[in-house]
């Protein structure tokens, strides 16, 4: 099957200046060479601490920042360089949920404004009135009533802040749709509401999902697949089943290791990670996660082999199943 998505060696440095003349004294190294696939009608997961470039990888997709080097291919085009005059019919192919729905929606709007406005833009709808008739039909597939029109975003609760983010994402019927912490702000009952309503808009659209979160439950019931990031760097990825039942590398154990218990009686030792997290500016050789691993080797800090099938991930040398007896040597 050809990917819907497809990310090559993609990298995001942000330069750092300094004194009088602005000279140039190094780089943020917020992605670094990142390899990703996505294909029609699936759920791909983007995991890892706050500040390991989830958020950087989700905008240089959609072009909201420009990528410093690597490819990004969408529907078989090369996007990650082109002019953005010439990206403006394929915008409509990609609609980004954000974390915060308010910040997200023009104060100054009334929701009828809020989903008219692209469908008149990208000359989905000829009339304002065929517009309004698909904003109507939109709002009631994500469970508001046409009441809403009229209403300012500041007249609504979180829970349907996001509902009408994602109406208006699903609005121009894209085929990708990036979730960036959609709902991580929400009430535990909220998060399932709009899982769900998520999972059958994109069971009835044929729907592809980026999902970006740091909530491993969410992700372990909503995800197919999924990439662990460190430092800028993919860790681990895998199917979520496989990736959640036999991790590989000690980043993702240690991960899963901090969430949350299922049930009170559940066994499940959790793993301190020792020391802080590297600078970005000046990142370890090799393995990232080694000055923190406490399996780690002298050969850790060289860089790993690559897999010879699927996307060039990168993967810890090191068998988990012999922790214990890695780490005493």
């Amino acid at each position: 099957m050809t990917p819907l998505l497809k990310i090559n060696q993609l990298k995001k440095y942000y330069p750092i200046y300094k004194g009088v003349f602005k000279r140039k004294t190094g780089d943020v190294q917020a992605l670094r060479e990142v390899d990703l696939t996505l294909y029609p009608q699936e759920t791909v997961a983007i995991v890892g601490e706050s500040g390991c470039g989830k958020s950087t990888l989700a905008q240089c997709v959609i072009r909201l920042i420009e990528p410093t080097s690597g490819s990004v291919t969408f529907l078989g085009r090369e996007i990650a360089h082109e002019p953005k005059e010439a990206l403006l019919p394929l915008r409509r192919e990609i609609q980004m949920v954000f974390q915060d729905p308010f910040s997200s929606l023009n104060p100054r709007k009334r929701i009828k404004d809020i989903l008219v406005e692209p469908l008149l833009y990208h000359k989905v709808c000829q009339t304002e009135e065929e517009a309004l008739k698909l904003a109507k039909e939109t709002l009631a597939e994500v469970g508001l009533n046409e009441g809403a029109l009229n209403r300012f975003p500041h007249q609504f609760s979180g829970g349907q802040q996001q509902r009408i983010a994602i109406g208006r994402a699903i609005i121009l019927k894209p085929k990708l749709i990036i979730l960036d912490e959609a709902v991580s702000s929400l009430d535990v009952s909220v998060q399932a509401q709009i899982l769900n309503l998520l999972a059958s808009l994109q069971e009835r659209y044929r729907l592809s999902y980026l999902f970006i979160t740091h909530d491993l439950q969410v992700v372990e019931q909503f995800a197919d697949r999924v990439f662990v990031l460190y430092l800028g760097k993919v860790m681990e990825s895998g199917p979520t089943k496989e990736l959640f039942s036999k991790p590989r590398h000690p980043y993702t154990e240690a991960l899963l290791s901090a969430a949350p218990k299922e049930y009170p009686t559940e066994k499940r030792e959790r793993i301190l990670l020792k020391g802080d997290l590297p600078s970005p500016i000046d990142p370890p050789p090799g393995c990232p996660f080694h000055t923190r691993c406490p399996y780690a080797q002298e050969i850790c800090k060289e860089p790993p082999p690559h897999k010879s099938d699927g996307p060039q991930d990168w993967f810890c040398i090191l068998d988990l199943t012999k922790k214990k007896d890695i780490s005493n040597l």
